[in-house]
């Protein structure tokens, strides 16, 4: 099954990952996200490029976004 298609584009740092741009139109530009945030926590969990690609399509995410 595919990921969910969250329109974030992430790039890992050491304990989060780093909004690099978003897709427009897209769940996250519609939630205000921006480029340039980070997001440490994804479902009250550290952040994981993996933990984003296990997400399914039908999964709502919680997103912390600084």
């Amino acid at each position: 099954m595919p990921a969910a298609w969250t329109g974030l584009n992430l790039q890992p740092k050491a304990d989060s990952l780093l909004i690099s741009s978003i897709d427009w139109e897209s769940p996250a530009w519609k939630a205000g996200i921006r480029s340039g945030a980070v997001l440490p926590k994804v479902n009250d969990l550290p952040a994981t490029l993996a933990a984003m690609k296990a997400s399914r399509p039908d999964e709502t995410l919680k997103l912390l976004v600084y």
